[in-house]
């Protein structure tokens, strides 16, 4: 299954030769020769650092498990496809591409309304609870 992203950038572009493109579909190779292309997203390479970004951590997780295995696949098919022209890197990272809707659930703001003060009276001799009770009326502090 390829790209959508991919598909539409090589239709719109179909007889151009630009680079990025050119990059893209490079980039695309090497993550077909080490079968992982019904997770991968995209890619991009800055500076000697090639970024691999899937669709759910699950991929994430195998690329980096079989790190040496999927080096040395992509090194064969860099090799075997003659790509240095294209793409070059020292480096290959896989991360996670975190949508929009991701990134409002993992919002940690108080889903609440801090109905408390802050203004109580700690009567606890012991040291390290009154440091304890101190800390919490920080928070109720802070979430006012």
């Amino acid at each position: 299954m390829v790209s959508k992203r991919y598909d539409e950038l090589e239709n719109t572009t179909n007889a151009l030769h630009h680079p990025k493109l050119e990059e893209a579909r490079a980039i695309k190779k090497l993550v077909d020769a080490c079968g992982l292309e019904k997770g991968f997203d995209f890619g991009s390479c800055k500076g000697n650092v090639l970024t691999l970004y899937f669709k759910h951590p699950s991929f994430v997780h195998e690329f980096t498990c079989k790190y040496l295995q999927m080096l040395e696949l992509m090194r064969e098919c860099y090799k075997k496809e003659q790509m240095r022209s294209v793409l070059y890197f020292t480096k290959v990272q896989a991360k996670h591409r975190i949508t929009k809707a991701q990134e409002d659930k993992n919002d940690t703001k108080c889903p609440y309304k801090e109905m408390a003060k802050g203004d109580f009276e700690i009567k606890v001799k012991n040291e390290k609870i009154r440091s304890l009770f101190e800390d919490i009326r920080e928070i109720v502090k802070e979430r006012q």
